[in-house]
């Protein structure tokens, strides 16, 4: 069953999607990161209001205690007077609830990308613990797909990327650093990848399609989408970067 939400309306185009992935169950840090709050926000509040400021279409995968996360989002909204009586009928943030989202990734990508309606041309995916997101950064990657999208272009995937430093795995060169890049989310799938993102298996994303599609690859130098939370020790961190971060404890129930 899918609970449609709906926040104020601004002038954006509707053809390019955003869906957030925030389906797992947070094993790692011990807690649900998507409550997890940050500047007065939670990690999935922020996120679907940071994906609101650019597009018009938003969808949010759930997963592990999805009906709760969903509670807890709509009471958010409302109590920061983001909602109106007539925003729900706007369906301009739609949460989705992956029943399989214990297969992984993929499948809540493949969850995503099969909600979409016929009129959208692509999507652009990000997680919700990537805390340093920003609206700046978005535009900018989707200024780079719209004119793509006007030079007649439409095969291009846009991806975040780093260049990481990483140890070498010969004991006898540990010393020396190489680096490599890494790729990854926020990335934007025109829709001739949907069919193939939809049979996406697994737990590594949408990787596969990086390495099938490399000719078809631009990267965006984005060096903060590499930083997320899955640890205690990264949640210290997000905690140390923000003035006013603080951590929700409190176990869903």
């Amino acid at each position: 069953m899918l609970t449609k939400v709906s926040l104020v309306t601004v002038n954006k185009s509707d053809k390019l999607a955003i869906i957030i992935l925030a389906a797992g169950q947070s094993s790692r840090l011990g807690q649900p990161k998507q409550l997890v709050v940050f500047q007065n926000k939670t990690l999935m509040q922020r996120q679907c209001d940071l994906a609101l400021s650019v597009s018009n279409s938003v969808y949010c995968v759930l997963g592990f205690q999805a009906e709760l996360l969903t509670q807890e989002l709509v009471k958010q909204e409302r109590n920061a007077n983001h909602l109106c009586a007539e925003s729900f009928e706007n369906n301009k943030l739609v949460i989705v609830n992956n029943k399989k989202w214990q297969e992984g990734m993929s499948s809540s990508i493949s969850a995503g990308i099969a909600e979409l309606p016929a009129d959208i041309d692509a999507a652009m995916i990000i997680l919700v613990d990537q805390w340093q997101l920003n609206v700046t950064e978005l535009k900018l990657m989707i200024s780079k797909w719209r004119q793509n999208v006007d030079k007649n272009i439409n095969n291009i995937i846009i991806c975040g990327c780093h260049l990481s430093d990483s140890s070498n795995d010969d004991p006898n060169q540990r010393s020396k650093i190489s680096k490599q890049k890494l790729k990854g989310p926020p990335t934007i799938f025109p829709k001739k990848y949907f069919k193939q993102l939809i049979e996406l298996t697994g737990n590594n994303g949408a990787k596969s399609l990086f390495e099938t599609h490399k000719e078809s690859l631009e990267t965006f130098d984005y060096p903060e989408a590499f930083i997320d939370l899955d640890t205690p020790e990264q949640l210290q961190e997000l905690m140390t970067k923000g003035d006013k971060a603080e951590s929700n404890t409190e176990p869903l129930t």
